[in-house]
């Protein structure tokens, strides 16, 4: 059992809901330096029990909404990276709120709660896995059409290796995992063709086809699932999912189905009040259109990110991305890091968007990365990319 001072406390951080914000500002508002003399307290507290080397800023989630943030200073930005892609609503949105509040998410909580006594470490070794190649396209893509087929037919001839190399070693391969877009490798994308062949490659040595679309699942690419876009003609044999939904999952085809009861099982079977939530957020997604929403601004991001680098005067690279998702490359990782402080300076913060991300947010976006490259001048020789 949890002690009892644990549970009243929870309940009343549930009931606590009214004290938080129900309103989108009109627009980013700085009061002090990024990060403040309050965040800047917090964080020398925060040294003292865990590392801190990340922390740019600490926030108040309460008066956060929306598609901003508010830090401990009281500063509001206009926040695009949304918790790495984990707020597919956005901050505080009311339907969810709403849930927060019920009986039925304190229940579960509660029920879900009081069963954990122990904590377990486990530790996993690191398994001897083959990786292959992923494609390195230049870009914009219309004029690299030729590097970019080669560069697809030469990861795909390196899988088919890779393969081979380890039934040589009898280790048969089970299963190819791969994400739609590399975002914590760089922001790297494979082309429809890319994955159609490595779909190909799967069917015809009887390997298990699996997508990990942990980052790329919830809508952010302009629909609800980025592999959606691929036109396979068979679907995937196993889809991961989390962060915009909320919850850790996948799905699978039937042919996977286990016969065997409780071969996959544990005691929840997942995280109840995260279903509740999830509920209440695809409820949204589908009654605002928001996927909808998310293809046109990311149309139109797109568009402004492919401007910016036109008039950048060689200073940004390799524009791409699908709908929110987006990058560009700096020719130095010093221009990068003057252009991250300075946007979030300027109300942006680091910059993969909420569903509800709308025209006006991708203006200030756009306005305030303009700004930011045009003061962001000093320059040298290594190519650095930032997530946009």
């Amino acid at each position: 059992m949890l002690p009892r001072l644990a549970k009243s406390s929870l309940i009343q951080q549930v009931r606590g809901v009214s004290a938080i914000a129900n309103a989108e500002p009109s627009g980013p508002s700085i009061q002090t330096s990024i990060p403040g003399p309050r965040s800047k307290e917090l964080k020398q507290e925060m040294d003292k029990v865990h590392q801190t080397t990340s922390v740019r800023f600490h926030v108040d989630y309460e008066k956060s909404f929306g598609n901003y943030v508010v830090d401990a200073d009281g500063n509001t930005l206009l926040d695009v990276y949304t918790q790495i892609s984990s707020l597919p609503l956005g901050y505080n949105h009311p339907d969810l709120v709403k849930v927060a509040s019920s009986p039925q998410l304190i229940t579960s909580l509660n029920q879900f709660l009081i069963s954990i006594n122990y904590s377990f470490q486990v530790d996993i070794p690191a398994f001897d896995w083959p990786i292959a190649k992923f494609p390195r396209y230049k870009y914009p893509l219309a004029q690299n059409s030729a590097y970019n087929k080669k560069q697809d037919q030469e990861c795909l001839a390196d899988v088919e290796a890779k393969i081979a190399e380890w039934k040589r070693r009898d280790n048969d391969v089970a299963a190819i995992i791969v994400e739609p877009i590399q975002a914590e490798g760089g922001d790297h994308y494979g082309s429809p063709a890319f994955f159609q062949g490595l779909r190909d490659v799967t069917a015809k040595h009887g390997i298990v086809f699996i997508v990990d679309e942990v980052q790329t699942g919830g809508g952010a690419t302009g629909d609800v699932w980025a592999h959606d876009h691929w036109n396979l003609s068979s679907p995937p044999d196993i889809v991961t999912f989390s962060k915009k939904l909320l919850t850790g999952g996948y799905f699978y085809g039937e042919h996977l189905r286990v016969k065997e009861a409780y071969r996959i099982y544990n005691t929840w079977m997942g995280d109840p009040t995260k279903l509740l939530l999830l509920e209440k957020a695809v409820e949204v997604i589908k009654r605002d259109g928001l996927i909808e929403q998310s293809r046109s601004v990311g149309a139109e991001f797109q568009k402004r990110l492919g401007e910016l680098q036109a008039s950048s005067g060689g200073k940004l690279d390799q524009a791409r991305g699908r709908g929110t998702f987006a990058a560009v490359d700096f020719p130095s990782g010093s221009l990068r890091d003057k252009f991250v402080d300075l946007v979030s300076f300027s109300h942006l913060v680091d910059c993969i968007i909420s569903l509800n991300f709308r025209q006006s947010a991708t203006d200030f976006t756009a306005e305030d990365a303009e700004t930011s490259l045009f003061v962001s001048v000093h320059l040298s020789s290594t190519p650095r990319n930032i997530w946009i």
